[in-house]
């Protein structure tokens, strides 16, 4: 971990030409060792950081994470994932290790890089559980701010606005491209209710009975034609009793291009049937005719709610035919490389036989090279044997030997000169 203004050394730095310019531009060297200059220590902000336990930074663009997670067990991980959706800013980015997903926070980030383990932040609150230490320096001075903010009209306007929106606006929920609700907009509990089990924030679980299959096939619409789909006439029961109600699905591209879906409810009022006649007019006539119209009103709704039946079995059977297309396309790359992993798998084994031959080659060499090595100490030893059993002498010895000693050779010259000396007694 870092502290501020502490001096980071980089030790045994190359010194290629390639990094020179970098060296002298954003290092000094002090004392055979490099020094991060000021001005990029002055960019950095070096603290100690616990992730489960310190308070997150935020508004932060990217945060780096590489080859922690692995070491959290399942539940840290959720908590450490919520923290860093907390820190980023809107569109801010997530870097994790090679060996590292997001897991189960897939409605908090989405992939940008999988290869490369890069993900986006999506739009939407989390809550963090646990507590936070405090700041271990409680007696840090706080900073009074000297402007103190003043609304402004653009803020007031705002506001208004919101009230508004809250009180005339048809209710709707914003959901991703997972049906998963991102926001609701209005009250929604006439149309939508929490499932029970495990708690979720999907639509389709939520929505009401009778309007499941209608809400499924025109979202499925909006997104197919990538236009607003409308559909009215929906009998949705609420509360022991039916409302009709008309949905419309507006879809749009957030700024970070991620596809987002706005789903409009709107509650049909039942118009009040006026009447003045007196009750002598209603007989069996009147009755009859109710029951003709509630029978009329009933086969259209059955008959809507057959139609979109029809319809969202017909993309399933398109979304099927896609996937078995796909499905189809990945047998055949999978099949060639089977090929291509069997041709390689040939030609390893084709290797491997190569190097074995090769190594009885060099073991059959190995064995004569130690058979010749082997006659070469018996040679050795032999020869020897031999210097040692005879005594040659040395060609230096046989020279004096081969001439005679200095005196031998005078007593030879003095015996023939003419005029050598007798013995007295001759």
């Amino acid at each position: 971990m870092f502290y501020p203004r502490r001096r980071q050394h980089a030790r045994s730095c190359s010194s290629r030409s390639s990094e020179s310019a970098r060296l002298e531009r954003f290092f000094t060297k002090v004392n055979g060792e490099y020094l991060v200059t000021k001005s990029v220590r002055d960019c950095c902000i070096f603290a100690r950081q616990n992730l489960t336990k310190d308070p997150p930074f935020t508004r932060l663009d990217l945060v780096s994470c590489r080859n922690v997670m692995i070491y959290l067990g399942p539940v840290l991980q959720r908590r450490v994932m919520g923290i860093f959706h907390y820190a980023l800013r809107p569109n801010g980015y997530l870097l994790l290790g090679s060996s590292e997903t997001v897991g189960s926070s897939l409605d908090q980030f989405g992939i940008v890089d999988r290869k490369h383990r890069i993900y986006r932040k999506k739009p939407g609150s989390v809550r963090i559980v646990g507590d936070f230490e405090r700041a271990a320096h409680r007696d840090r001075p706080v900073r009074v701010r000297m402007n103190e903010e003043v609304p402004s009209p653009t803020g007031l306007f705002h506001e208004a606005d919101r009230v508004l929106l809250s009180r005339y606006a048809p209710a709707g929920v914003l959901i991703n491209e997972n049906m998963e609700i991102v926001q609701f907009r209005g009250r929604t509990s006439a149309f939508l209710e929490p499932a029970p089990g495990s708690a979720s924030l999907n639509l389709l679980k939520m929505a009401r009975e009778g309007l499941l299959v209608e809400l499924r096939a025109t979202i499925h619409s909006a997104r197919k034609t990538d236009s607003a789909a409308r559909r009215e006439g929906i009998h949705v029961k609420n509360n022991g009793g039916t409302i009709t109600v008309n949905i419309e699905v507006i879809p749009f591209v957030a700024g970070n291009k991620e596809r987002f879906q706005l789903v409009i409810f709107e509650e049909v009022s039942q118009p009040i049937e006026k009447s003045a006649a007196p009750k002598r007019w209603l007989g069996k006539k009147s009755k009859a005719s109710k029951g003709e119209s509630d029978g009329g009103s009933q086969l259209s709704r059955l008959k809507r709610e057959l139609e979109a039946t029809r319809e969202y079995l017909q993309s399933i059977i398109e979304e099927q035919e896609t996937m078995n297309e796909e499905l189809r396309s990945a047998n055949e790359e999978t099949q060639s490389s089977n090929e291509e992993l069997q041709s390689t798998n040939e030609e390893l084994e084709t290797a491997k036989e190569e190097l074995q031959s090769t190594n009885e080659e060099l073991t059959t060499l190995n064995e004569e090279l130690e058979n010749r090595n082997q006659e070469l100490n018996v040679v050795n030893s032999d020869l020897i044997n031999l210097l040692t059993a005879v005594d040659i002498p040395h060609p230096h010895a046989r020279q004096r030997t081969a001439h005679p000693p200095l005196q031998s050779r005078r007593a030879a010259d003095l015996e023939s000169h003419p005029f050598r000396p007798r013995a007295l007694d001759q």
